[in-house]
């Protein structure tokens, strides 16, 4: 093999967080939704599709009223997080498929922190043409 017949897998980057592990982490129950972080499936666009299960989740399970709290908390910790995949992920998975529900997005936006819901009106003024 010559010295360029391999492709360099780049290293992960010290301190970052895995999407996965960290949606599996804070999500235990429903940990079986989303992807398997140690044995990733090449077939599913990872972490995006772990991440639209949860918002799936979280619309059938709207009333849920300490849930909604839960993933308030989450989408805050993600805006937050300084990581350009984390808030990449809040804003075009996890915002952008529950401003679907405009109910929904009444109950959570006072639950955000001023980031996420500057984050939120803009995906709701983009998408779906409110505001």
């Amino acid at each position: 093999m010559g010295l360029y017949d391999a492709v360099p897998v780049p290293p992960q980057d010290e301190g970052k967080a895995d999407p996965v592990r960290l949606l599996r982490d804070r999500f235990p129950a429903f940990s079986q939704s989303f992807g398997d972080p140690d044995n990733a499936d090449p077939e599913t666009a990872e972490p995006y599709y772990s991440y639209s299960r949860l918002v799936e989740w979280v619309l059938a399970k709207k009333d849920d009223k300490a849930l909604l709290q839960k993933v308030s908390s989450f989408i805050n910790e993600l805006i937050l997080s300084k990581d350009n995949l984390l808030e990449e992920l809040a804003i075009i998975e996890v915002l952008e498929g529950l401003a679907q529900d405009p109910d929904m997005i009444l109950e959570l936006s006072p639950l955000l922190v001023p980031e996420a819901q500057s984050a939120l009106k803009k995906v709701e003024r983009r998408m779906y043409g409110r505001f």
